[in-house]
């Protein structure tokens, strides 16, 4: 997330409609267990820098991006973990 300290009549953050958004993989240091989809969504929320003392909002830029889990990470991390502890009850 992006903020500025102007507050919200002094700075206006826009998105850029002619340069799409893009997200950087060689950069994503769990790229064996996540999925890192191209998809990337923005948003504008104004926020308070202190909600309680004062009104005055600030800009800020919020960049999402998505991922999802390899479905092989769960057989290895989970199923066979579970199989593995199930089968030393069994010996046991």
């Amino acid at each position: 997330m992006i903020k500025s300290e102007r507050l919200l009549r002094e700075v206006e953050l826009k998105n850029d409609p002619l340069e799409l958004h893009k997200v950087n993989t060689r950069s994503f240091v769990n790229s064996q267990q996540f999925r890192l989809y191209q998809h990337v969504q923005t948003s504008f929320p104004h926020l308070t820098k202190d909600p309680g003392l004062t009104k005055a909002k600030r800009p800020s830029l919020k960049v999402t991006c998505f991922v999802a889990r390899h479905p092989m990470y769960f057989i290895w991390n989970v199923f066979l973990i579970i199989v593995s502890i199930v089968s030393t009850q069994q010996i046991l």
